[in-house]
Formats: C-alpha cells, sequence, structure tokens
C-alpha cells in the first residue's frame, strides 16, 4: 500500500514476530521469506527496473534479498518488459534491505502520540453541549484523512517541529481571519462617490477571490489545528519535553546526566511506558556499565515498567555487537477548533506551546539507516561506519550466471535512485529522515536530485514495537 509517493508498506502485521520470534519453525519461516521475496519482487517489476541489491551479510534480509534477486534474473531471462524499460533509463537504482535489528532506538512522536495508521488519525474530542439544537456535550470521535496528494499543509509540514507547525497554522488563520474581517467592513453604499464606489468594488472583488481560495483551505486549517492542539495536550500531559531533552542528549553524544535520567525513571505521574522509552534509547546507543544496570532495572521496577522488552533487547544488543565487532550505532528517536474559536484556541496554543514546550529537534543529524543508505549510494567503502561497504552483500539481477557474482565487475559511480526497505516494521521518523537527506545532498547543474523511498513490512509506533518485544521476551 503506497502512503505517500516515496512510502509503502506492505501491510504484514506482527512481522517483527514473524521474522525473529524463536517459536517460528523452519517451514513458517521459509515461508515468510518466500512469501516477503515474492512481494518485493513486484514492487520492482511494477517499478520497471532492474535494480542493484545490496543486504547485510547472515541475515534474514540477504536471504530475501537473494531471492528476489534470483526472481528478477529469471524473469530477465525469459521476459524483453524490464530490458525494454531499462534501456530508457540510464541509472539503475539501488535496493537496500535491512531488518529491524540494524536500529532499535528509533522513536516516533506524532505516529505514537495520535495514533496515525494508514494517514488516518482519530482523535477524541470534548463537545459542548447545545440547547438550541438539542446536542448534548460530551466526547465525540473525529477522524482526519492526511492526504498527500491534496493535502499541501501536510505535505509541507510533515518532517517539521511541532514549534513550525504550530507558527504555520497561526499564519494560515490570521489569513482566513483578516480576509472575513476586511470583508465585513467593506460596504457598497449608493450615495458614496462614484470613484470611491468604483474602488470599493474592485477591492470587494478582489477580496472575493481571495476568500473563496482560503475558505477551500478552512477545512485543512481546522483539522491541522485540532490535530496540532492534541498534541500539545499529550505531550504537556506526558512532560514529554523533559524526555525529550534528555534523548537529545543521549543521542548527540552530549553526556546525559545519570542522576537526570533516574530521576526522570522515578518521577511520580509519568507513564511506564516514557520510562521505558526513554532508557532504552540510554541503553541501545550508550556504553553502560554492567554495574550500572542494576540501579536502572530497579527504578524502572518501582515504577512498575514491564521490562521484558529490555532482556529481549539485552540480547540483541550483545548479538549485534559480537556480528558487527562492537561497532557503534547512534540513532534518534528523528470544521471548528476543539473548544471554543479558531482565534481564541490557536492564541492560547501559540502561547502555551511555544512558550511553555521546548521541543529538543536534532540539527542536522543522520540516524543510522540513513548513514548506511548514504555509504550505499556514494559508494563509500574503507572505514565507513565499520566497513559497510563490505559488510553488505552485493546482488546483480543482470548477472545470468549468480556463482560468478563476486568476480563480476561491479557498478562504482554513485546512484541516484533508491529503495530501502525495512523488514519488521518502519515508521516515519526513518523515512523523514531519508527525505530530508536527499533533499539536502548538494547536485549539480543538470544533474539528477536523490530520490529515495521507503517501505516496510509494516509501519509501527513505539508502542506497537514494544508489544511484540514483550511477547519475544
Amino acid at each position: 500500500m503506497a502512503l505517500e509517493d516515496k512510502l509503502f508498506t506492505l501491510g504484514q502485521e506482527r512481522s517483527y514476530l514473524a521474522f525473529n520470534s524463536p517459536s517460528i519453525t523452519d517451514a513458517q519461516a521459509e515461508a515468510n521469506v518466500e512469501a516477503l521475496a515474492l512481494s518485493l519482487y513486484s514492487v520492482i517489476v511494477t517499478l520497471g527496473q532492474v535494480p542493484i541489491i545490496r543486504a547485510p551479510r547472515n541475515t534474514a534480509a540477504s536471504m530475501v534479498a537473494k531471492r528476489v534477486c534470483d526472481r528478477l534474473r529469471e524473469h530477465l531471462l525469459r521476459s524483453s518488459t524490464l530490458s525494454d524499460s531499462l534501456s530508457s533509463s540510464f541509472q539503475r537504482p539501488l535496493v537496500v534491505l535491512v531488518d529491524r535489528n540494524v536500529d532499535m532506538s528509533v522513536m516516533a512522536l506524532v505516529h505514537d502520540l495520535l495514533d496515525m495508521k494508514l494517514n488516518t488519525i482519530r482523535l477524541e474530542q470534548e463537545v459542548e453541549a447545545d440547547a438550541a439544537s438539542g446536542k448534548s456535550g460530551g466526547v465525540e470521535t473525529k477522524t482526519y484523512d492526511l492526504d498527500p496528494a491534496s493535502d499541501g499543509f501536510w505535505i509541507a509540514n510533515a518532517g517539521n517541529p511541532w514549534t513550525k507547525v504550530v507558527v504555520d497554522v497561526e499564519a494560515q488563520v490570521k489569513e482566513y481571519t483578516a480576509i472575513m474581517d476586511e470583508l465585513k467592513k467593506l460596504k457598497v453604499n449608493d450615495d458614496d462617490d462614484p470613484l470611491a464606489r468604483l474602488d470599493r468594488t474592485k477591492h470587494l472583488g478582489s477580496l472575493v477571490g481571495s476568500m473563496f481560495e482560503v475558505t477551500e483551505k478552512k477545512p485543512l486549517i481546522d483539522m491541522h489545528l485540532n490535530i496540532a492542539t492534541a498534541l500539545f495536550e499529550r505531550i504537556k500531559q506526558r512532560n514529554l519535553d523533559a524526555y525529550l531533552k534528555l534523548e537529545e542528549a543521549i543521542t548527540t553524544h552530549a553526556t546525559p546526566d545519570k542522576k537526570e535520567i533516574l530521576g526522570l525513571l522515578a518521577a511520580k505521574g509519568d507513564t511506564a511506558e516514557d520510562k521505558l522509552r526513554l532508557f532504552l534509547i540510554f541503553y541501545l546507543t550508550t556504553a553502560i556499565p554492567e554495574e550500572d544496570l542494576p540501579r536502572y532495572e530497579a527504578a524502572l521496577t518501582e515504577a512498575g515498567v514491564d521490562l521484558r522488552p529490555f532482556q529481549y533487547l539485552k540480547k540483541v544488543k550483545a548479538f549485534n555487537n559480537s556480528l558487527m565487532g562492537g561497532a557503534q550505532r547512534t540513532s534518534s528517536r528523528s470544521g471548528g477548533s476543539v473548544r471554543g474559536s479558531v482565534t481564541t484556541s490557536l492564541a492560547s496554543l501559540v502561547q502555551q506551546g511555544v512558550n511553555h514546550i521546548k521541543m529538543w529537534i536534532p540539527s542536522s543529524r543522520h540516524l543510522y539507516l540513513t548513514r548506511v543508505v548514504d555509504a550505499l549510494m556514494e559508494q563509500r567503502g574503507g572505514s565507513s561506519l565499520g566497513g559497510v561497504e563490505e559488510q553488505y552483500e552485493y546482488y546483480d539481477p543482470k548477472v545470468t550466471n549468480p556463482h560468478l557474482q563476486a568476480s563480476m565487475p561491479r557498478k562504482n559511480t554513485p546512484y541516484t535512485h533508491a529503495i530501502v526497505f525495512v523488514i519488521g516494521g518502519g515508521n516515519y521518523v526513518e523515512f523523514q529522515n531519508l527525505q530530508d537527506y536527499a533533499k539536502e545532498q548538494p547536485r549539480g547543474v543538470g544533474e539528477t536530485p536523490k530520490q529515495i523511498i521507503y517501505g516496510s513490512t509494516e509501519i509501527l509506533s513505539a508502542r506497537q514495537f514494544l508489544a511484540q518485544l514483550s511477547e519475544l521476551a
């Protein structure tokens, strides 16, 4: 399912369990790999190009990559469809397949806080009683569909900090309010001077044109105002500014205050889920001395945190360290108003949100997966990220004899197009980080800008992912 031009999901629920659970039989594992390979083969055939495929050695991703490559090779031998389309395209795309285990510490914000699924958000909103219409007050659920094809605001702000989004909402509401206020003031009277009447009529006509334009946008303005308001309420309720401040310190390699971390883990009122997520980011991105772990575990246990995801990740981290030679990984988390009038709610939201909440947003920091993609697209060998170029298998469907794959000459120029696919669950943070990376790459005059498509077996929030880890533990 395509959620945006450069984002798709196969919709395979519980996919991390499907590829990592020890209870999966060999037959089930074989079926999972085959089904995924067939799906990705279909995606690539639909795109009509023959890619180079890369995947880390000795992983489920490399098994899937090999099967996709074999299917494409067979297709090329018996059909001219892909060969014909390739003849009109000089640049071959790169397909990067990875397992979710490549980076376990990526967390989401909007996706998680508002439980967004397939570009749809459901919000519970309080409704005031209206005696005139006989409508009773209470809570109602409103559904908002975020459509990248027609929602310009979503396209422009999907990857922006929350505070920037609020400012943009404010600008649109002010534009709408100013036009409506101006229309109320303008009147064309019969006793006016003819020239004055003509000027007023011209101005009125101009305003009416602007009014129709902003009126069409009004439902979108209201929708995004309501979403921003709901975000603010959840951020404030869960004390997320404090958590995000520490997360930023952790993931940017600043020296985090261990006492501050322990203080948040012991704080009353904050959710057990947020405490666990903060600690897992700290644990996955920091070399915590083994003797210090009992203190953190005790604080989490005292706060009522379910430690099963941590127990599982301890095993994963130990395995990854042994597999990658201890290479360090880093990442980041990368109608009307809700109540009252649009203007009143917006003014309150801006004042409280921008002044009260400090959203610590990473400054030009690439996630681990983005840096892997950069190394592979730019053909960076040597010591880059511990030798990613050497760690990732190379599959070329155009090589007719797979046994000669290693000895065949390889493409050695940088790639301009890539498809990045995560097996076991992806998220909007990685997707946005890859898009930001593609946009910021310097290109010469006439050169094609980088294009990166991101896909995964399913799009997961942090809560959904931790639930799967709990089952594994």
